[in-house]
């Protein structure tokens, strides 16, 4: 009795204020749909704030996406503008020697040389014009930038830059926004000092640091004074490392494809393939991959394929002097 009386009370209340199940109704639907927009703006703005987050994983170029040689902001208009290169510089007197070609060009960079030395010396019994870049804490370094110049390779110093993630080992001292000017100047200046006989630099890891326009003028300043080159790794889109090279009219270069991101093999075939495209397209194209037991073995397999193919392996000096970005 008493739960018949709750609901005749409540249906009275309900006539009273003029309520009637079809108000009820329309009254539901109208809640629902409201929380179902707001859930979808929810949902939209947590997709856009991960958009903006850059991952240290470096970032690739889709074979079927535009391709372009220049930096993004910079005009094409500055037909005065000329790359600046001293005739008596690291850059000139250690670049190899490459007779020029009309078929599309690929220089490879091999990253990470000099700790692993039973893969480091696997990959310097490859007998082609590619450029090897030493990290800067590999032990004996001038010896084995010495030898690796005697097997006709040319040669990069690796030099290891803030990561998105701190967490990272980076074998040492490294370029870090936390530092002042003052501080990764020394740190660059005492990474550069370690050795002799390479071109220029490419940067090890460095998604922070990279991206950050003002640390990255130290570091192109310091390499202006001293005719070196500088090639981005490209591991963020967020990079101001090409622009920052190109305003200082220095030797520079900027990477296209990583070959082995993934480790599976039919992943490195495939990064291959990408970056035969880019040439053939472009006319050149630059790829960094590491001395790993996969990337070797498919590496051998890859390299006498080539000459079939109409492409040319080169060094990355041949493409810096001749396709330059400016």
């Amino acid at each position: 009795m008493k739960k018949s009386n709750s609901k005749n009370n409540i249906s009275s209340i309900l006539k009273v204020l003029g309520i009637t199940p079809q108000i009820i109704v329309i009254f539901l639907l109208i809640t629902l749909l409201i929380g179902i927009t707001i859930g979808l703006i929810v949902k939209r703005q947590n997709s856009v704030e991960r958009k903006k987050i850059v991952v240290e994983k470096p970032v690739s170029v889709s074979s079927e996406a535009e391709i372009d040689s220049t930096p993004s902001d910079i005009k094409e208009d500055n037909n005065e503008s000329l790359m600046n290169i001293q005739k008596d510089s690291p850059f000139e007197k250690y670049a190899l020697l490459s007779e020029k070609t009309d078929k599309p060009v690929i220089a490879l960079i091999i990253d990470d040389m000099g700790v692993d030395m039973i893969r480091t010396n696997r990959i310097l019994k490859f007998n082609y014009p590619f450029t090897v870049s030493y990290l800067t804490y590999a032990p004996n370094l001038q010896s084995q930038i010495n030898y690796a110049t005697k097997t006709g390779h040319e040669i990069l110093l690796h030099i290891p830059m803030q990561a998105l993630n701190d967490n990272y080992d980076y074998g040492g001292e490294y370029l870090s926004t936390n530092n002042g000017k003052a501080k990764n100047l020394e740190i660059l200046t005492s990474q550069l000092d370690k050795a002799s006989g390479y071109i220029g630099v490419n940067n090890h890891m460095g998604s922070r640091f990279t991206s950050d326009e003002a640390q990255m003028k130290t570091v192109i300043e310091e390499l202006e004074k001293r005719g070196l080159a500088f090639i981005d790794s490209k591991t963020t889109s967020l990079s101001k490392a090409d622009n920052v090279a190109y305003n200082a009219k220095i030797p520079y270069a900027t990477r296209d494809i990583f070959l082995d991101d993934s480790n599976r093999f039919e992943d490195i075939r495939k990064s291959l393939a990408q970056l035969e495209n880019i040439a053939k397209k472009r006319g050149f194209a630059v790829a960094i991959g590491h001395p790993r037991p996969n990337t070797i073995k498919m590496l051998k397999e890859w390299f006498p394929s080539l000459r079939a193919k109409g492409i040319e392996l080169v060094p990355i000096s041949y493409i810096i002097k001749n396709y330059p970005k400016f």
